[in-house]
């Protein structure tokens, strides 16, 4: 098969929930930081508030990523856990991105 045919295949397989950047984000912080709360999330992305919510919905829905309440002193927090099905997929989604990137040196 032709490397450019190779190429779009995998690009054609890259989980569709991670192509987004917002969620892709959302997942490498998540797995490089630990636990944080929505207010961090956005602090960090710069993000607003409602847009978030969204990604974070859709990435819940799929159990890529999960909620835990606990409390503080400032009350209580709601925090964004990633689940092992979130860690698999992400990386997943990065050994075919270092394939992409492989067969496009291999290509020059």
């Amino acid at each position: 098969m032709n490397e450019k045919y190779k190429i779009l295949n995998i690009i054609n397989e890259l989980d569709p929930l991670l192509r987004h950047p917002t969620r892709f984000s959302i997942i490498t912080i998540l797995l490089t930081s630990g636990p944080k709360t929505m207010g961090e999330i956005a602090k960090i992305l710069n993000i607003d508030w409602g847009p978030l919510s969204t990604h974070v919905e859709k990435l819940k829905k799929e159990g890529y990523i999960r909620t835990v309440k606990y409390p503080t002193l400032r009350g209580p927090r709601r925090y964004l856990i990633l689940t092992n099905k979130g860690a698999e997929k992400y990386r997943e989604y990065i050994r075919k991105l270092d394939e992409v990137i492989r067969l496009l040196k291999n290509n020059q």
